[in-house]
């Protein structure tokens, strides 16, 4: 009994899913960088990725919605609102930059 496993390899491949015998690996690698008007683009090979600007930002956002916020709700409990309640209705802000940021973000590709 043979041994006939399949092994996929994505360099066998080109953008439209057709098999390509004799394909420059180089060409279809699908994470590298580009440098373009001064900025690294990390991503795909059509370089729609994230510049550093860009990847700085979500870190500093998910930063400060991850322990920013939570930080200052135990910090600073606001005086009309019970801690939990605090903790509660105070986590929609993050949520909401979060999700502005995201939305920035795959709108500027």
């Amino acid at each position: 009994m043979t041994d006939q496993s399949y092994t996929h390899d994505p360099a066998a491949f080109d953008e439209s899913g057709d098999r390509v015998e004799n394909g420059d690996p180089a060409s279809s690698d699908a994470a590298h960088e580009t440098t373009t008007g001064g900025e690294t683009t990390a991503g795909t090979a059509d370089g729609a990725g994230l510049t550093d600007r860009q990847q700085w930002l979500v870190v500093g956002v998910v930063l400060l919605c991850f322990v920013g916020f939570p930080a200052a709700i135990f910090l600073y409990p606001p005086e009309f609102l019970g801690f939990r309640d605090a903790y509660w209705s105070f986590s929609m802000i993050p949520g909401l930059i979060l999700g502005a940021t995201g939305v920035w973000l795959l709108s500027r590709r």
